[in-house]
């Protein structure tokens, strides 16, 4: 099967976000609303997490590798 990666910020793309403690953490798009914020998901204390934040807040996981 084909793995075709999705373009950031679109569902199913992955992005970075401060955690708050100076580390980035990986989160993956599940929904771009209306008013600018999205839906990611992730793990924090090894648990899965949901969470609302703006998109101005994300980093594209692709890139911030190469920056």
């Amino acid at each position: 099967m084909l793995r075709v990666s999705t373009p950031f910020p679109q569902v199913g793309s992955y992005g970075l976000i401060n955690d708050g403690a100076g580390r980035r953490r990986r989160v993956r798009v599940q929904r771009n609303n209306d008013d600018g914020t999205v839906l990611v998901i992730g793990q924090k204390n090894g648990e899965s997490t949901t969470m609302t934040v703006p998109l101005a807040d994300l980093v594209d996981a692709t890139t911030a590798a190469h920056a």
